[in-house]
C-alpha cells in the first residue's frame, strides 16, 4: 500500500487515501516490522498539512491518531497563508471531541483570525470547554455564531463579546435576558420564537445591537422595548 500510494502524485486525495489506509492497517496490526512501522509513520506525516477538502476527509478516518501529526501553528503567517493555515487546522475539527480541544486551543492562540473556522465546528466538541478554551481566544468579528442547544447557550458566559448570534432555540423573554446578560452583541438572529411574548431582554444588549432579526413571533404582544435600541440599523420582524 505504501508503494501504491507513492505511485500517486504527492498532495493529492488519491495518495492520501491509500496511505491513510496503510496507517489504519498499522494501527490494528498485532505485530509489524519496525522498519515498516517507521515507513508508515513517515508516509502519514507527509500527508500533513492537507491542501484540499478531500484530503481532510480522508485524514479524518485516522481519528485521534491524526492529532499527533499536526504541524506547528507558528509556521504560518496569519495574512499570507490564511487558506493554508485553515486546512492545517481542519483535521482538528474533523476529529472533534475533548481530546482535540488542546490542539484547537494552540491554533486559536496562534491564529485568532481563524475564529469563523473554529466557530463552525462548535457542535463537534464539549460546548462548555470549547467555548472557554478555544472560542474565547478567537477573533469572532464578522462571525455569526450559531447556538443550537442549551449547553451552548449556557457556555456563552465565556464569550463577553460576540459579533452576531443565531439562536436556534425556542426561548422565552426571561431566558433570552439571562443568556445575553453581560454579552456585547451587534447582531441577533432568532429562528424559533413561538414562545417570545415580550422583548424586555433587549435591554441587556441595547448599547451595542445594530441588527435584529426576530423572525416569526406569533406570541409577541409588546414591541415597545424596540424604542430603546439606539444603535439599531436593521430590523426584521414578522408578528401577529
Amino acid at each position: 500500500m505504501l508503494d501504491a500510494g507513492l505511485r500517486q502524485r504527492a498532495l493529492t486525495a488519491e495518495r492520501t487515501t491509500v496511505h491513510v489506509l496503510a496507517a489504519l492497517c498499522a494501527q490494528h496490526a498485532t505485530w509489524l516490522d519496525e522498519t515498516v512501522r517507521r515507513a508508515v509513520r513517515e508516509s502519514t506525516a507527509a500527508l500533513f498539512p492537507p491542501a484540499a477538502d478531500r484530503e481532510v476527509a480522508a485524514l479524518a478516518r485516522l481519528r485521534q491518531a491524526a492529532l499527533a501529526f499536526l504541524p506547528d501553528p507558528r509556521m504560518h503567517d496569519s495574512e499570507e497563508s490564511e487558506i493554508y493555515a485553515s486546512y492545517s487546522a481542519s483535521p482538528i475539527m474533523s476529529v472533534g471531541g475533548a481530546p482535540a480541544i488542546p490542539h484547537a486551543r494552540v491554533w486559536a492562540l496562534a491564529h485568532p483570525w481563524l475564529g469563523s473556522h473554529f466557530a463552525n465546528g462548535w457542535e463537534r466538541f464539549p460546548p462548555e470547554e470549547y467555548a472557554a478554551e478555544v472560542l474565547a481566544h478567537c477573533d469572532l468579528q464578522r462571525t455569526v455564531l450559531t447556538v443550537s442547544d442549551r449547553k451552548q447557550l449556557r457556555a456563552l458566559r465565556h464569550l463577553p463579546s460576540v459579533f452576531a448570534l443565531s439562536l436556534r432555540l425556542d426561548l422565552s423573554d426571561a431566558e433570552l435576558g439571562a443568556a445575553l446578560r453581560d454579552t456585547r452583541l451587534e447582531g441577533l438572529f432568532l429562528r424559533k420564537t413561538s414562545r417570545l411574548a415580550g422583548l424586555s431582554f433587549l435591554s441587556t444588549v441595547a448599547g451595542s445591537l445594530s441588527v435584529l432579526d426576530l423572525g416569526w413571533c406569533p406570541a409577541l404582544r409588546d414591541s415597545a422595548p424596540l424604542t430603546g435600541l439606539g444603535r439599531l440599523e436593521i430590523l426584521f420582524l414578522d408578528a401577529e
